[in-house]
């Protein structure tokens, strides 16, 4: 599974491979306690490649 990163002006500048599984849900839970947003939570379709994309929302 692909979990992307936007940077500080809204680019799409990393893409993480994660195994699955527990692996998946830690890096989410992780990247929620930083701060950051998933943009495709709730949603069932992937978007640039990526399975989630995290950002952080002021």
């Amino acid at each position: 599974m692909q979990l992307g990163i936007r940077n500080g002006v809204g680019d799409l500048y990393r893409m993480v491979g994660v195994a699955g599984g527990n692996a998946w849900l830690e890096a989410i839970n992780t990247m929620r306690e930083l701060g950051f947003v998933d943009e495709l939570a709730g949603g069932h379709h992937s978007k640039q490649g990526c399975d989630a994309i995290v950002s952080r929302k002021a």
